[in-house]
């Protein structure tokens, strides 16, 4: 009776104004099994789009010092994967606009690097780093 499906509704939603001064996401919850314990266990993935307008090649990260000295207001796209509990962490990604391929209108499709959100599909992969290297924040 409730879920009626309606595309239109994830839709992007940054148009005029709210291209440099607005932010849209999509988000997910899952539920997997841990391969080790079996135990059940809740993750997210979240596409989050930030000021778009204001974009430059590289991701603009307004809680830096150098970009709040600067006026610059944040603007990119965000991959986010996490956990909740006890063991919980997140890992994130940051794109600037020249990396992102957006198609806004229903139904939407998000792509930057080996990334992608749509109406009917989630996929990415995390990044190899070397020992010692940091990928979390």
């Amino acid at each position: 009776m409730f879920n009626h499906p309606d595309p239109s509704r994830n839709a992007c939603m940054l148009h005029g104004p709210l291209r440099q001064k607005g932010y849209d996401w999509w988000w997910h919850s899952f539920t997997a099994q841990d391969a080790l314990t079996g135990e059940d266990k809740p993750f997210f993935i979240e596409f989050y789009l930030c000021n778009p307008a204001l974009g430059e090649e590289e991701a603009v990260l307004g809680q830096l010092p150098a970009n709040r000295e600067a006026g610059k207001r944040p603007s990119y796209l965000m991959v986010k994967a996490g956990t909740w509990g006890e063991d919980h962490c997140q890992l994130h990604r940051f794109f600037g606009w020249r990396e992102v391929r957006l198609h806004g209108e229903a139904p939407y499709r998000i792509q930057a690097a080996d990334c992608l959100a749509s109406e009917t599909e989630l996929r990415g992969q995390h990044l190899h780093l070397p020992p010692g290297g940091s990928g979390a924040s």
